[in-house]
């Protein structure tokens, strides 16, 4: 049973939807993952991610954005994703968020 500040009773239908929002929004939140230099691959942890995660990618500079079209997921499983990506010289950094 979910509790208020208190310790009182939160089962009202408002309290209940109140609760599925938040942890909805928690669980869309961006986090930012930085490309391997000089690699192709770049591992994603984030206890977030399941087998059938959309994972959206926003970049954070001129440079990720230029290399977005060449950054794709090969692999999804419980608490991680595989990035592909073109060979990265420069500092990539992207915020992402998890769908699913």
């Amino acid at each position: 049973m979910t509790t208020r500040g208190g310790g009182l009773p939160r089962n009202t239908p408002n309290d209940i939807l109140i609760d599925v929002i938040n942890k909805l929004m928690a669980r869309n939140v961006g986090r930012d993952v930085t490309l391997t230099l000089n690699g192709t691959t770049t591992p994603l942890i984030d206890e977030r991610i399941g087998p059938n995660s959309f994972l959206d990618f926003m970049p954070q500079s001129s440079a990720a954005a230029s290399a977005r079209s060449a950054l794709y997921v090969t692999s999804r499983s419980k608490g991680s994703a595989t990035l592909n990506h073109g060979t990265a010289s420069a500092t990539l950094i992207y915020t992402y968020s998890i769908f699913g």
